[in-house]
């Protein structure tokens, strides 16, 4: 399921992002659930949003994104 998608760049238009949280919280909870350290999901929650091009929406609550 979803290594398969991973390998061929597939993006579901449906997600399972708290659409309550911000673009940054919801980074930092997924960390979590892999059972990263805080410390490191802040790290890797920041690179991730720099590689994005979505630094400055981190603080943006998903449901006012687009889907694009």
């Amino acid at each position: 399921g979803s290594q398969i998608r991973g390998r061929i760049g597939v993006v579901p238009q449906m997600d399972t992002l708290d659409t309550e949280l911000t673009v940054e919280e919801n980074l930092r909870i997924y960390g979590r659930f892999f059972d990263l350290p805080r410390a490191e999901c802040r790290r890797r929650s920041a690179e991730l949003l720099e590689f994005a091009q979505l630094t400055e929406r981190a603080s943006s609550v998903v449901e006012n994104l687009s889907g694009g």
